[in-house]
């Protein structure tokens, strides 16, 4: 642990670490051969190891830095300047840092497309349990309480999407949890990216939200929901049962802190039936909000698949991932229901559909995360002879666009056939 905080902290210095490295190639060449600083004529070529591992490691400006050092000590150092072995060497580092930059950008790709995959799944996890708790909610009092728990968090947030008033969305959260879980008191608060705390909800005669709580700051500290142990905690001074955080992206998004509840709810399934619908309201409240500034933005669709495109597309302008949107128009509704089928049986987990009408228009769009515009013609040509006699179809449009060009897609979206 030690050595990988030391190698963060050296790593975050790339120029000084070339200057200690070529200094240490310097200081062996001189103990070896002081005629020989740079040790050109040393067999093992360590002057080109050297430079290998700095430029693969850190980039081509620092590979260019550490030739210049280099350079300077050949010129100072030697009789006559070694031109051959220098243009040598600085080739070789052009095509380390090269190769550094080609590989950094895959990593890169790759870690964009694990951290959307890994936000999509705690999603679609969250959402189902949400589904699940409200099933068993039915099951358990369908006669005392018919609404459930997955209508109660439509309306809600039915509300916030036409009034924008969050404090009311996370009261009505509130309301929600008291009655299906037996909450007598609790609070809800927002942490914003600068860490300021603000009250959202809160239950009747409850006090201010102390940040100083024991049990609060275990929770931010460890980034997961802290419950009263009675073994654990008997000597415990934090006033609540339970601090449960909101977390996205390994960001704390918010906090619900339960002061009082009946002994006989307090309990596992009851805690993490909360927390899941904690974690869920706030990343919904969060969608929610981003729907709301981008309202013009291919408005006909529905909302789940315009937050993906949005979403996708930042992606695409700030980490330079390639994601492709295929559109399909037609007049044809019996095209439409073959092309429909057709693509929804072979279309994996992260790729989105959504299908609209646009002035008497039918517009299907399929969002590929992730993949090229080569990697959809290889899913178009797996659905294999159906797929070709529709495109052959004079009253068909099939076309692939990548996520950058928005300009192009909504020109496509909204022509005139």
């Amino acid at each position: 642990m030690l050595l990988s905080k030391a190698r963060e902290a050296i790593s975050s210095y790339p120029y000084i670490e070339t200057i200690v490295v070529i200094s240490l190639y310097l200081g062996i060449g001189f103990w070896n051969n002081p005629e020989d600083i740079c040790m050109l004529k040393n067999p093992l070529m360590p002057m080109t190891i050297v430079l290998a591992i700095i430029t693969l490691f850190h980039g081509i400006s620092s590979g260019l830095f550490a030739i210049t050092i280099i350079g300077i000590v050949m010129k100072f150092a030697y009789p006559e300047f070694h031109y051959e072995a220098f243009l040598g060497q600085m080739v070789l580092v052009l095509i380390f840092g090269e190769f550094h930059y080609y590989w950094g950008r895959i990593i890169s790709d790759h870690r964009t497309e694990m951290l959307f995959s890994k936000q999509k799944l705690n999603e679609l996890s969250d959402a189902f349990y949400a589904l699940k708790i409200s099933h068993d909610q039915i099951e358990k009092s369908y006669i005392v309480k018919p609404m459930s728990i997955r209508n109660s968090i439509r309306l809600i947030k039915e509300e916030f999407y036409k009034q924008s008033n969050k404090k009311l969305f996370f009261q009505k959260y509130m309301q929600m949890i008291e009655k299906n879980f037996n909450v007598k008191k609790a609070i809800i608060i927002n942490i914003d990216e600068n860490g300021t705390i603000e009250q959202l909800a809160a239950s009747d005669n409850v006090n201010k939200f102390d940040t100083k709580d024991p049990m609060f700051k275990d929770a931010m500290e460890k980034k997961t929901p802290i419950y009263l142990n009675e073994e654990k905690n008997q000597n415990s001074t934090s006033r609540y049962l339970a601090v449960i955080p909101a977390i996205s992206n390994e960001r704390i998004m918010g906090i619900l802190a339960i002061e009082d509840m009946p002994f006989i709810a307090f309990n596992k399934d009851t805690l993490i039936s909360i927390t899941i619908l904690t974690n869920y309201l706030f990343v919904e409240e969060h969608k929610l909000t981003i729907l709301k500034d981008i309202q013009n933005f291919l408005p006909e669709f529905e909302n789940d698949f315009r937050f993906e495109v949005h979403r996708l597309h930042i992606m695409s302008k700030n980490f330079g991932t390639q994601t492709t949107l295929m559109l399909f128009r037609s007049d044809d509704m019996l095209s439409v229901h073959i092309y429909i089928d057709l693509v929804k049986r072979h279309l994996r987990t992260l790729e989105v559909l959504n299908h609209v009408t646009i002035s008497g228009v039918e517009v299907v769009a399929v969002l590929f995360p992730f993949s090229d515009i080569s990697s959809v013609e290889g899913f178009l040509d797996r659905l294999g002879k159906p797929i070709d006699d529709l495109r052959s179809n004079e009253h068909v449009m099939i076309e692939l666009f990548p996520l950058l060009k928005m300009n192009l897609i909504q020109s496509f979206i909204y022509q005139e056939i």
